[in-house]
């Protein structure tokens, strides 16, 4: 008997993700950039960035990208009025540092109602935009802190949210033994509780990558990732823009975006995703049968 498999059974679909839309507009601009003329199909926003509202706009303008929610917890400004959420912010009403914020979530002393409340009004706001928020991911991936796992699946619940980023590639992250393996196991230790938590409510992941090169992701680097991809649905982070004066407070994270965004328009790269029968896709074009 002849059996016809399903297009989902034989293709490998890739969504690529830029992260930070809404820092700065030269931000924005490389991101829709990489969307109309590279292999970008998708970016989450960060709703205190200080270039949100005009990216908003921008993305008003581009249907076909999909959008996601970088929630916040560091470094950025709030939407909440700092007053109400006083163990998250520092003396000038901004968020405290990453630094700071781990510190504080070890030791237990910030309150899972402040941050309710913050991702809460983040969520909120990119949503007035009337923009559907395909999926939810964080700003340093502070997400899978163990803490606050089941107050983001009661978040993803409030929102119907069923798609998230679970930011932990495949893989032995011990050797051989760097910054960026050490990064990975810190990241799988405290990810384990969402990620159980995620198969049993059926919230979907794709396989993930773009740890590694994070800030710092160049055409090479793309084509061999592309050759891992074996699963029936991936990610791939990043952080494309161009760089002007308005990125120099960020300096310290050693990114470069304009690299990145030469790398993501690189022809080549798209000649190897048809190559290997690799689909572009965003969040919200993700197959039914792999979400249910």
């Amino acid at each position: 008997m002849l059996v016809i498999k399903k297009d989902t059974e034989s293709l490998k679909y890739l969504i690529v993700n830029a992260d930070d839309f809404g820092l700065t507009d030269c931000v924005n601009d490389g991101i829709i950039h990489g969307h109309v003329n590279g292999i970008i199909t998708s970016t989450t926003i960060l709703p205190g960035g200080s270039a949100f509202e005009n990216g908003m706009k921008l993305l008003q303008k581009h249907s076909t990208l999909g959008v996601g929610v970088h929630l916040t917890l560091n470094e950025e400004t709030p939407i909440s009025n700092y007053s109400q959420i006083p163990h998250l912010v520092d003396k000038n009403g901004k968020f405290i540092s990453r630094n700071e914020l781990i510190l504080k979530l070890f030791a237990n002393k910030i309150p899972l109602e402040e941050i309710r409340k913050e991702w809460t009004l983040q969520i909120e706001k990119c949503l007035s935009f009337s923009l559907p928020i395909t999926h939810l991911d964080s700003h340093g991936h502070i997400h899978l802190f163990p803490s606050l796992s089941e107050m983001l699946l009661q978040i993803l619940e409030k929102f119907n949210i069923n798609k998230i980023r679970y930011p932990v590639p495949e893989g032995n992250a011990f050797l051989p033994l760097n910054s960026q393996k050490a990064k990975i196991f810190f990241l799988k230790l405290c990810g384990y509780r969402l990620k159980n938590i995620l198969k049993k409510k059926k919230i979907f992941s794709p396989h993930f990558f773009g740890i590694e090169q994070s800030g710092n992701m160049n055409s090479k680097h793309l084509i061999a990732i592309l050759k891992k991809i074996s699963k029936t649905v991936s990610e791939i982070m990043v952080h494309p823009g161009f760089e002007n004066s308005s990125l120099a407070p960020y300096h310290y994270w050693k990114y470069n975006w304009e690299n990145e965004l030469n790398a993501l328009t690189d022809p080549n790269i798209k000649t190897a995703l048809k190559e290997k029968s690799i689909k572009l896709i965003n969040y919200g074009q993700i197959p039914n049968e792999y979400i249910q």
